[in-house]
């Protein structure tokens, strides 16, 4: 106690130094439960890299793109095509801020580290957003869901794609909508326009209509028309300008619009009639990617109209005549996962607003059912939807989890490291699939798969996952005959089947 002249006490105030760990946990618990989401992914996915068991060429593709950015250079991929420029394929520039990082770790590891963390980091905002609108302990709880889910672990174990930038930006922009941040809502919107063309059309446009609905009509019709700008220069300027045929290649993936209705192989009838026919097609397995989606979130979805801003995405992909686009495999779901969940959040939330029980609603009426469906919503919504997704993890990727070969190398795996170490940097080397990745990182890297590929320095061939029908029995001949008029012989080999081969001439 202090004493004033006037002969008054007052008591001395020390500054707090032990504060409450509340405050501290509402801080970094979302970064916490994004933490161990990451830590999830870089299992699945370092597994694979490091079984040498891609899913595809994509992530060779992908690292050839970020090596390209991190010396400065425009994105040429040999892997998918001799010269070819990968923004005249799909258009992510986005994927340069990756450079700098590559650069300091020139490894595929690199992009499936920070394909981890972007997933991940998208359960932040979600967190966020069912903490404030349902409960902390039920928005940890969407967060979870969502980061279990099946969309999000297919994505996880097939290789790396630009969408891994687009999921957490659908997030922040969905959270930043709803909880009226603006600056964060355009930010996120624009740069979902350089994750991939078709998002301003599928998610943007969208988006900037529900901020419309929602009473904000100048902000929504900058976002709306944003994003229809953004996708229609990508895909009538921006991507035919680096395409070598000067064209916009997916048009050719559906029959009512682009190259193959203008060529006439569309199905016959009106544009209206196309479209029907083409999104009815096997509509059974389209159907079902409708269901798990809904399933996931526990049917709570349907209750929000926010759940409708999946239709684009879905149309879009419905009409097209690739069938990988209508399952559940591979990437595709992704960018659908922030939405589902955000819709659920929503729904819980409107469950939870819905009129209480009155005396009017007399046991056995349908108005009284439905009440009891709406609060059982409300009440148990959250831990359903987090339910529902580790009911589906055996079912999808994180199933092989329980499986002790996903995490066994065996000597194969290692003697084609060793092979890939033998190749001196920046030369030319043409590769089997399971070794694109590592050679791209560090050679100008050609996938044997491709029949136009030029005369390479080296040629690294795994003969048992050659790609190619029937044994190679002679590597030498088989290598010489791709190549007419170049000589190779083999510099290593094991009794694995696998090759080094050096050019002579």
């Amino acid at each position: 106690m202090l004493t004033d002249p006037a002969g008054t006490l007052h008591p001395v105030r020390f500054p707090r130094i032990i504060r409450s760990e509340k405050p501290r946990i509402h801080r970094y618990g979302p970064w916490l439960l994004a933490f161990g989401l990451f830590l999830v992914y870089c299992a699945d996915s370092l597994a694979r890299y490091f079984r040498a068991s891609p899913g595809s060429y994509d992530l060779g593709i992908f690292v050839e793109v970020v090596r390209d950015y991190a010396h400065f250079h425009a994105p040429i991929v040999d892997i998918l095509q001799p010269g070819f420029d990968l923004l005249g394929d799909h258009f992510h520039p986005i994927l340069a801020v990756l450079g700098p990082i590559f650069l300091l770790f020139p490894s595929p590891v690199t992009l499936l580290l920070a394909q981890a963390a972007l997933f991940a980091a998208g359960a932040v905002p979600l967190v966020w957003l069912g903490r404030e609108r349902i409960g902390a302990g039920a928005g940890y709880a969407i967060g979870a869901a969502y980061g279990l889910s099946f969309g999000i672990a297919q994505a996880v174990d097939f290789d790396f794609h630009e969408i891994a930038f687009a999921v957490p930006l659908l997030a922040f922009a969905l959270w930043a909508m709803l909880t009226d941040h603006r600056v964060t809502l355009v930010v996120c919107c624009f740069l979902c326009l350089l994750c991939k063309e078709d998002l301003g059309l599928t998610f943007v446009l969208p988006i900037g209509i529900t901020v419309i609905l929602r009473g904000h009509v100048k902000l929504g019709a900058s976002v709306a028309a944003m994003g229809t700008a953004g996708s229609l220069t990508a895909i009538y300027w921006l991507i035919p300008h680096f395409n070598p045929q000067h064209v916009y290649s997916y048009w050719g993936k559906n029959n009512c619009v682009g190259s193959n209705a203008a060529n006439g192989a569309g199905p016959k009838g009106d544009p209206v009639s196309c479209l029907w026919d083409s999104a009815t097609n096997t509509a059974g397995t389209k159907l079902e990617l409708v269901f798990t989606l809904l399933a996931v979130t526990a049917f709570l979805a349907l209750r929000s109209p926010l759940g409708l801003l999946v239709v684009p995405n879905l149309g879009l992909r419905f009409i097209s005549t690739d069938t990988s686009f209508w399952g559940t495999a591979y990437h595709y779901n992704a960018v659908l996962m922030p939405v589902v969940f955000v819709a659920a959040v929503d729904a819980i939330e409107r469950a939870r607003r819905a009129e209480p029980f009155g005396e009017e609603d007399e046991p056995g009426t349908r108005r009284l059912w439905a009440r009891h469906v709406s609060r059982a919503m409300g009440r148990h919504g959250a831990p359903a939807m987090l339910a529902a997704s580790v009911a589906m993890i055996p079912q999808f990727a994180f199933g092989q989890f329980f499986n002790p070969s996903t995490f066994t190398f065996d000597p194969r795996t290692a003697e084609l490291r060793h092979a890939v170490s033998l190749v001196p940097q920046n030369v030319t080397v043409e590769g089997t699939m399971n070794v694109l990745a590592p050679l791209a990182a560090k050679d100008d890297t050609f996938w044997i798969g491709n029949g136009n590929n030029p005369p390479v320095q080296y040629v690294l061939l795994d003969t048992v996952v050659s790609g190619f029908s029937g044994t190679v029995s002679d590597p030498v001949q088989f290598v010489e005959s791709r190549h007419p008029g170049t000589t190779y012989h083999v510099v290593w080999s094991d009794s694995f089947g696998i090759y080094l081969l050096a050019r002579t001439d």
